[in-house]
C-alpha cells in the first residue's frame, strides 16, 4: 500500500503552485477577519462604556455637547435652538459611530471575496486532478486523492474566511 500522508502540512506541500496562493490569500484573510471582528468587538465596548458615563471616547462628549450648543443656541430664535442642539448632538454621534464601523468595509470584502477565492482553488485542483489523471491514465484513488484533497482544502479554507465575517 502506498505511503499517503494527508495531513494539512503535506496536502498544502504537494499542492500546485496557484492553490498554494489561494490557500496562502485564504488563511491571510481569514486572519485579518478575525483581527477586524475583535477591533469591532472593542469599539462597541468602548462605546458601551461610553454611553454608560465611564469612558472618555468620542460618545463620552455627546452630553457635554448638547450642553455647549444649548448654552450657545440660547440668542438663538425659539424655532432654532432644538434643531441647533440635535445637530450638534448627531455631528458627535456620527463620528462616534464612523470610528466604529471602520472595520466593516473590510469584514464585506473578505465576506464576498473568500468564497469565490475558494471556489477558483476548488475548480484549480479539480482541474489539477483531471491532468494526473490524464497524464497517468488511471483514475485510481491514489491518483485522483491529491487534487481533490487541495481543492477540498481550499472550499475549506475559503468557508473559514467568509463563515465569520
Amino acid at each position: 500500500m502506498n505511503d499517503v500522508r494527508l495531513s494539512y502540512l503535506d496536502m498544502f506541500l504537494a499542492a500546485d503552485p496557484v492553490v498554494k496562493l489561494v490557500i496562502v490569500v485564504l488563511i491571510v484573510a481569514s486572519v485579518a477577519c478575525w483581527a477586524l471582528i475583535a477591533d469591532v468587538a472593542i469599539q462597541v465596548s468602548r462605546l458601551r462604556r461610553d454611553i454608560e458615563g465611564g469612558g472618555s471616547g468620542a460618545l463620552a462628549a455627546l452630553l457635554p455637547s448638547g450642553r455647549d450648543a444649548a448654552a450657545k443656541a440660547i440668542h438663538l430664535p425659539s424655532g432654532q435652538r432644538l434643531d441647533y442642539v440635535e445637530t450638534t448632538m448627531r455631528h458627535v454621534l456620527a463620528q462616534a459611530l464612523e470610528i466604529a464601523d471602520r472595520s466593516l468595509p473590510g469584514l464585506g470584502i473578505i465576506t464576498t471575496a473568500a468564497p469565490f477565492i475558494g471556489l477558483f482553488g476548488t475548480v484549480w485542483g479539480i482541474m489539477h486532478s483531471f491532468g494526473a489523471i490524464a497524464a497517468a491514465q488511471d483514475t485510481s484513488l491514489s491518483v485522483v486523492a491529491p487534487g481533490i484533497a487541495e481543492a477540498l482544502l481550499a472550499t475549506a479554507l475559503g468557508l473559514a474566511a467568509a463563515i465569520p465575517a
